[in-house]
């Protein structure tokens, strides 16, 4: 029996710009993103650098420069939409997809997130899936959405 797990989908108005905040999410992510809760190295997490092209990494550097992948790039239009795997702390075999969309809209635009590919984790699906629910609420609602008003 195959059972499709529903994906994670987060929406959020933001009040810049759909190029601005594609930048903001891509090569602006280390000013946003919670490394010293949202990382692979913990406390030792220094930075994350997402390169926003197709074939581009999402990775974290830890204070010793070790790499960590999170995730793939595999299809980047600046200012409209981004799609990557995403698979922080575990091997790309069961890497999920993140869509996220950039529509502009007035006074700003609209950031959509789509986190889908669950079933790939086995047991763990529905735990992990409730974990970033919550966690995308955090990363993309509060701390993405505090930075683009600053």
């Amino acid at each position: 029996m195959n059972h499709t797990i529903a994906p994670v989908e987060k929406r959020l108005d933001v009040p810049i710009d759909a190029g601005a905040a594609y930048e903001l999410f891509t090569t602006g992510i280390a000013s946003w993103w919670p490394l010293d809760s949202h990382s692979v190295g913990g406390d030792s997490a220094a930075n994350v650098v997402f390169e926003a092209t197709a074939g581009g990494r999402i990775y974290e550097i830890t204070d010793d420069g070790t790499e960590h992948d999170w995730g793939d790039v595999i299809d980047a239009e600046a200012g409209v939409r981004l799609v990557f795997s995403w698979f922080p702390g575990r091997d790309r075999s069961v890497a999920g997809t993140v869509e996220v969309s950039f529509t502009p809209q007035a006074g700003g635009c609209r950031i959509g997130l789509v986190h889908s590919g669950w079933e790939l984790l086995g047991e763990n699906a529905m735990q992990a899936r409730a974990g970033y629910d919550t966690g995308w609420d955090y990363v993309l609602l509060e701390r993405f959405g505090g930075a683009s008003v600053m």
